[in-house]
């Protein structure tokens, strides 16, 4: 038997922003705050999907379905046939600035580093309702 763990993140998925400071010459990357905000509340819910369990130790596979809320400007004959198609186009975010805001939930709750992910899938979907389907699956 397989081990995995699957969650959902209720809210609008946020794509990791950061900002390149300079300290004393040296150059530093900070986090935004929205960035921030969203992995805090995401960490609850990864956590409560372990119910105390110890994070993965070895390989796994990560599967992440981001569903990003139709604008509500647009109407309802656009939003119907937007439903299910895949996101593209500027102003959403890119799918990699998602992923990295992701697995920073994942490390030290899911999983003990990002490194481990062998394997990984994501895509990013209109939906009626913003949220994003987590699943992680050992490979051991």
């Amino acid at each position: 038997m397989t081990d995995y763990i699957s969650f959902t993140i209720p809210g609008k998925p946020v794509p990791k922003g950061h900002k390149v400071i300079r300290v004393r010459g040296a150059s530093r990357i900070m986090i935004n705050d929205k960035s921030k905000v969203w992995q805090d509340a995401a960490k609850i819910y990864a956590l409560q999907a372990m119910s105390g369990k110890k994070p993965f130790a070895g390989s796994v596979r990560v599967d992440i379905v981001y569903h990003i809320e139709v604008p509500k400007s647009w109407s309802g004959k656009k939003k119907k046939e937007a439903v299910g198609n895949y996101v593209t186009g500027r102003g959403v975010g890119d799918i990699d600035n998602f992923l990295e805001n992701t697995f920073d939930v994942l490390n030290g709750t899911i999983i003990e580093d990002d490194s481990q992910i062998a394997e990984q899938y994501s895509v990013k979907y209109w939906w009626l309702e913003s949220g994003t389907d987590v699943e992680v699956q050992s490979l051991e």
